[in-house]
């Protein structure tokens, strides 16, 4: 059970990365936290042309996912390098 949730919880995050990607593609404002994590992602060694290799994500959606933080200010389920 513990798993599908985590599935379930994974597919709900890409569907609103999806989401939010295409408002932004329509209004051409990406969020400030999205600019500055697609900068930090065109770094990575894991950025194999705009997908994540460690996580899979399309990075373009990724970035721009509200995702939860923690103390320091670091997304719990976002970058899994913990990088942003």
């Amino acid at each position: 059970m513990k798993r599908f949730n985590l599935f379930i919880k994974k597919l709900l995050y890409i569907l609103y990365g999806y989401y939010k990607l295409i408002i932004t593609s329509i209004t051409r404002t990406p969020s400030k936290f999205a600019l500055e994590r697609l900068k930090i992602c065109n770094t990575c060694k894991y950025n194999k042309h705009g997908i994540c290799s460690k996580c899979g994500c399309l990075l373009k959606a990724k970035v721009e996912v509200d995702f939860i933080l923690d103390k320091n200010g670091i997304s719990i389920d976002g970058c899994p390098e913990k990088k942003w």
